[in-house]
Formats: structure tokens, C-alpha cells, sequence
């Protein structure tokens, strides 16, 4: 399909028959994973996202005009997943265009943005979905994040930002403030 210059590719080599199409439920978690010229570090990331534990989600990952293999790595990887996978292939405009496209396909409940540079673990998911429940769906949730830095001798480091946000909505806003451990 091509519309406004973004051509949509879904990529999804599981047979299904036509009921099962048209009885799917929406995923729990759209993923949505721009790239632009990631070919070194968009195939881990791709990976960590299909080996989640937590399987009820979809990932939208959006070429932001990539001239290099990075388009080719999601469609390898898409074929063996039994996640579904959308590649978007747009002109380049930047991150946050590419994420806003991303957005307008997404089906999912709640909507996860990954750096295609970046590689989650195989709970981050089911990890996020139970604090989701815990605090009763909240609209909004921003959470910390671990940065692993390894240095010339191969040192392993580690720094953590420690907050988890809640945002309630529906009228009546309000900011609910957990601090994570470690």
C-alpha cells in the first residue's frame, strides 16, 4: 500500500486462515521501533523485542529512508517470528516523524517506543505489563531506564535512573510517583 509517500509492507509469514484474521484481538503492546541506517545494531534489537516472554504484541519497525541493510535485516527476521512484524518504509524525516507514523499503525492497547540502537530484555514486556495492572492501567506510564556502558577493557558499568511515573487521566490528572529499587 502506498499513501502519502510511506509505503506499508506487512510482513507476516504465519498461515492463517481467514477466520482466524478477522477474530485476531488487538495486541496489548504496539512496539514501535524507528531506524535509520541501524545495520550494525538493528538485528539484537529486533531480536530482544521477538524473544519477549510476553507474546500478546505487535512491532511496527519504521525505515526512516535507510540506504543501507537495515530494511532487509526486519524482513529476515520477520519470517522465522511468531510476532507480528509491519516494516514501514518512509522518506526520511527524522525520529519523531517516524514514530508518529508509527503510531497511526498501531492496534495495540498501550504504545512502547524502542531505539532501534538499544536491546530489552526478554521480560521488559511482562515486566511493564505488571506494573501497568498494579496501578490499575494508568493512561500514561513513563518508567526508568538501565544504560550498560562497557568500556575498552571490557568493564561492564551500569547507571539507573530510579522513578516510575503514573499518569490517571480522564478528566482529572494526577502524577503517582514510585521509586525503583537498585
Amino acid at each position: 500500500q502506498k499513501e502519502n509517500n510511506v509505503v506499508r509492507l506487512t510482513l507476516n509469514f504465519n498461515t492463517k486462515s481467514i477466520f482466524e484474521v478477522m477474530t485476531e484481538k488487538e495486541p496489548f503492546f504496539s512496539i514501535i521501533l524507528p531506524f535509520y541506517n541501524r545495520e550494525k545494531s538493528l538485528e539484537a534489537c529486533l531480536e530482544s523485542l521477538v524473544g519477549q516472554s510476553f507474546k500478546d504484541i505487535e512491532i511496527i519497525a519504521v525505515n526512516d529512508g535507510s540506504i543501507d541493510g537495515s530494511a532487509e535485516i526486519v524482513k529476515s527476521i520477520s519470517r522465522n517470528s511468531t510476532i507480528p512484524i509491519t516494516l514501514i518504509n518512509k522518506i526520511n524525516g527524522g525520529v519523531s516523524s517516524a514514530r508518529n507514523i508509527g503510531i497511526g499503525q498501531a492496534k495495540g492497547q498501550y504504545v512502547l517506543f524502542v531505539d532501534s540502537d538499544d536491546s530489552v530484555s526478554d521480560e521488559y514486556c511482562k515486566r511493564i505489563f505488571a506494573e501497568l495492572n498494579h496501578y490499575n492501567l494508568p493512561d500514561i506510564m513513563l518508567f526508568g531506564l538501565t544504560k550498560v556502558y562497557v568500556d575498552r577493557e571490557n568493564e561492564v558499568s551500569r547507571s539507573r535512573i530510579c522513578r516510575l511515573c503514573f499518569f490517571q487521566c480522564g478528566g482529572n490528572c494526577r502524577e503517582i510517583v514510585v521509586p525503583t529499587s537498585q
